[in-house]
């Protein structure tokens, strides 16, 4: 069995608009066109595409199911890996969780919480 990991397209959140929920983070245009060109890119049917029940996720395979219709489509519940409290960030921009992100991995302190 072979499987392929696509991370989904440019997201608002990664553009640098400001984030309120995680799960429906929408893709921006650029983000749009990296789907269509992951579709585009399909040299044969997968067997099976699955995504997370995040907005981001499901627009970025939709090109790819649109072009294999006939392919089965499955909603995993796939987590958020979230190191930064969603309450204490809830519309912020990507440029002022950065300095916080950097601390995060710089630290790999596996006790941090960051706040509840």
């Amino acid at each position: 069995m072979r499987a392929i990991f696509i991370r989904h397209g440019e997201s608002t959140g990664n553009a640098g608009v400001p984030c309120h929920d995680l799960a429906t983070i929408d893709l921006t245009e650029r983000g749009h066109e990296q789907a269509r060109a992951v579709a585009a890119s399909w040299t044969q049917a997968p067997a099976l595409i699955v995504t997370s029940p995040y907005t981001r996720t499901r627009q970025t395979a939709a090109p790819t199911i649109a072009r294999f219709p006939s392919v089965p489509v499955e909603v995993w519940p796939i987590e958020e890996f979230t190191y930064l409290q969603p309450a204490r960030w809830n519309g912020s921009r990507s440029a002022e969780r950065m300095p916080h992100l950097e601390r995060y991995w710089s630290e790999a302190d596996p006790d941090y919480c960051d706040e509840e």
